[in-house]
């Protein structure tokens, strides 16, 4: 049932000749742009056939699914605006899933460098959904070129896609460094993965490793007082967005630099911190849900949450 659900558009009967002209735009607007690109959709899911574990993840009610799609849960109302249908859960997965695909392959291709990382986190790990991907990996590298940052903080690490997509929008000529914070706990084998990935890469000298806890490396950061950041992203655990974000804004010894940039990840958590969905909510989702909700509060900072992938959280500390 999930898959037919890729032919979903095409086999919908088109309305009568006498309703049709007045449908005719919204129908191209909304469904007409997906049915040329079936096959890339079959091409994106049919990774999902080979794993038994993503399958179950989908099939789960109150199930949540990265790339995009949105939550698991009751019917959601087509994305037409006629009104006057409703699709099933995996139809809005279908959605999800080309509108993550059409972006990727309208966006910059990602270096043959961040391709082998995110192939070998695929072919290797058993959560390689954490991977940042291509569309918030070339978000990452415009911010850095756009904003001219020169010290970057990255807390959550992982494989290292994210860490090699920011240095390479560091300025090609002068100085400039990533600093990378993750305890590898999760899986191990990502820090091989990293380390490797991080070994071929001629931007190597540009990246550097903090082996720790998210919390205690900043702590080791402020006791050294270097130089601030011009730049963070925040990919770690979600239980501490919070303790993050304010000792980054609230450090005595200044972590960050007069107007710096902090992307936060996964803020959306495949739509559970929305409030339709049902059941009860795990840590996670109850710590991004209060997140949101005080960045978008919070009086120090400018805030934009983008619905890419997973949820990015751009926010800028006002000097």
């Amino acid at each position: 049932h999930f898959f037919a659900s890729f032919h979903h558009f095409d086999s919908r009967p088109h309305p009568p000749p006498s309703e049709r002209a007045e449908k005719e735009v919204n129908h191209r607007m909304s469904v007409q742009p997906l049915l040329g690109f079936s096959s890339g959709l079959k091409r994106v899911m049919c990774s999902l056939r080979q794993s038994g574990r993503q399958l179950a993840m989908l099939k789960g009610a109150g199930s949540r699914f990265r790339g995009g799609c949105l939550a698991m849960g009751p019917t959601r109302r087509d994305f037409s605006s006629s009104g006057s249908s409703t699709v099933g859960v995996f139809d809005c997965c279908a959605l999800g899933a080309a509108r993550d695909a059409y972006c990727a392959a309208h966006s910059t291709t990602p270096s043959a460098a961040l391709r082998e990382v995110e192939q070998q986190t695929q072919a290797n790990l058993k959560r390689s959904f954490m991977v940042s991907g291509a569309l918030t990996g070339q978000l990452l590298k415009m911010l850095v070129q756009i904003s001219g940052a020169r010290r970057i903080l990255e807390l959550g690490t992982y494989t290292g896609y994210s860490a090699l997509a920011m240095a390479e929008g560091l300025p090609p000529q002068g100085q400039g460094e990533v600093v990378c914070v993750d305890p590898f706990t999760d899986e191990q084998e990502s820090r091989q993965i990293f380390m490797e990935a991080r070994q071929r890469s001629p931007l190597r000298d540009k990246i550097h490793l903090i082996e720790a806890q998210g919390l205690s490396a900043l702590k080791k950061l402020e006791e050294e007082g270097g130089a601030p950041f011009d730049f963070v992203f925040i990919d770690a655990d979600k239980v501490n967005y919070l303790n993050y974000l304010e000792r980054l804004l609230s450090s005595p010894r200044k972590l960050l630099s007069p107007g710096a940039l902090i992307c936060v990840d996964n803020t959306l958590w495949q739509s559970q911190v929305l409030p339709h969905n049902e059941g009860t909510p795990d840590a996670s989702t109850l710590a991004l849900r209060e997140f949101n909700d005080r960045v978008a509060a919070d009086p120090r900072v400018e805030v934009v949450m983008l619905p890419i992938r997973d949820g990015v959280t751009v926010i800028r500390a006002k000097p």
